[in-house]
């Protein structure tokens, strides 16, 4: 039999912004900290109310939580009611998602190093941990990445 899942929010925090988008009046992104199973981690939650509600974890070791335990933590974020919520659909430079999204990726990955890969090397880049960013057609890894000084050793740091 499985255990269940513990898990404790410390903080859950409900943005509401306008959505871009004429379908969906409004955005409900959702900020939580909290510990499951005894590990300590942040969440980011777009619960936009016409679409699906997507969520991303991140753990303070680094490490994936296992899909039960993804699961879990996300129904209960969409489950529970924010500790605090901020109407920022007047705010005319509200913060978005991506935003809120950026700094927690930023805070456990570090920021994007990217990289010079020819395209005859990129199946080598991807084995190496590398990452595509399809906006800005580059390859790219995270400064905080175990991998950073072998990569770094195949492959130049971009300057553009």
């Amino acid at each position: 039999m499985l255990s269940p899942d513990i898990i404790y929010f410390n903080q859950i925090t409900q943005y509401l912004m306008k959505y871009p988008m004429d379908e969906c009046e409004v955005r409900k992104v959702v900020v939580a900290a909290g510990i499951c199973n005894g590990v300590p981690f942040e969440a980011i939650s777009k619960n936009d109310p016409a679409f699906s509600a997507s969520l991303f974890l991140f753990r303070e070791d680094g490490d994936q939580f296992s899909k039960i335990e993804f699961q879990s933590i996300r129904r209960r974020i969409i489950g529970t009611k924010p500790m605090e919520t901020f109407d920022l659909r007047a705010v005319p430079e509200m913060r978005g998602y991506e935003y809120y999204y950026d700094q927690m990726h930023e805070k456990y990955y570090g920021q994007k190093v990217y990289l010079s890969v020819p395209f005859g090397r990129k199946d080598e880049a991807k084995a190496l941990g590398a990452k595509w960013d399809n906006s800005l057609k580059k390859w790219f890894t995270f400064s905080n990445s175990p991998n950073l000084l072998k990569i770094e050793k195949y492959f130049i740091r971009d300057k553009s």
